[in-house]
């Protein structure tokens, strides 16, 4: 099938002669691109697809394919998540500026073509993740205006401001993409773990929520699990999930204060844009 494209929201037609100023906000995956345009006085949401290859890497052809938007091009400010599964939670008073490898070393090998950076994710917590050299320096080549955040820092940024709306004590929340998910386990509103894996079929995140479960003691009739993505096998995902235990999604009601156009938006399968939005304003 090779490269795929699907778009949420296409308002560019509604857009004047003289386009004014838009953000760009990008989500880069081993085998997608998200990616949204807002406008930048009203935040409103100008444009919104995704790219998604599903029989390799995203590759040379991918970027060509982002980079030949022109709305993007003419972005004020672009910002960048990468989504990675080299990732590592710190207490932020241990970190500093010499031991992020120090601490990385203990659970992943850090490759030549890989760099170490840092989000903060609350006031107590940093998280360590890695990105490739090349694709950062390649984007910051095209867009002079780039910052790079983590893509699953910017989800737990998220689920830490609206932990407290949903009144559960224990709450997993899960992310999938085509082929790697997310999941987070929180206890009276207090992380308790969280990390990203790789999966083949749908029972393979079954069985990592089980095990979660099981393993933080948690009967599974008295915890709430969110489920939130898009990957190809998305139904097959919510299926074999609810065959065990009742699913919920995040939808607009569940986040207040918003600043951005969420009207339209599609939450529940693009929350990881929507997190790094949230993230970022």
């Amino acid at each position: 099938m090779g490269l795929q494209h699907h778009i949420f929201i296409d308002h560019t037609d509604l857009l004047p002669q003289v386009a004014p100023p838009v953000m760009a906000f990008i989500t880069l995956g081993k085998n997608y691109i998200h990616y949204n345009i807002l406008q930048q006085d009203t935040k409103e949401q100008l444009f919104v697809k995704t790219l998604y290859t599903t029989d390799g890497n995203i590759g040379q052809d991918e970027f060509d394919s982002l980079l030949s938007d022109t709305l993007l091009r003419k972005a004020s400010s672009v910002h960048l998540a990468i989504d990675t599964a080299k990732q590592l939670l710190i207490p932020t008073s241990l970190l500093s500026a010499h031991n992020h490898a120090i601490y990385f070393n203990h659970l992943y090998e850090i490759e030549k073509e890989e760099e170490i950076k840092t989000q903060q994710v609350s006031q107590e917590i940093t998280e360590l993740y890695v990105v490739k050299k090349a694709s950062v320096s390649y984007l910051t080549n095209e867009f002079k205006q780039l910052k790079i955040y983590s893509h699953s820092a910017c989800l737990l940024h998220t689920y830490f401001s609206v932990i407290n709306q949903l009144k559960k004590s224990s709450v997993v929340f899960l992310h999938s993409a085509h082929d790697s998910f997310h999941i987070s386990y929180f206890k009276n509103n207090e992380l308790q773990y969280t990390q990203s894996f790789g999966y083949k079929t749908p029972a393979d995140i079954l069985y990592c929520v089980l095990n979660t479960l099981q393993w933080q003691q948690a009967a599974i009739p008295d915890v709430a699990v969110y489920l939130t993505g898009f990957s190809l096998q998305q139904q097959a995902i919510v299926d074999i999930l609810t065959q065990y235990m009742e699913i919920d999604t995040l939808q607009s009601a569940h986040f207040a204060n918003i600043s951005f156009d969420i009207q339209h938006f599609p939450i529940p399968i693009l929350f990881n844009q929507f997190s790094l939005i949230s993230c970022v304003l």
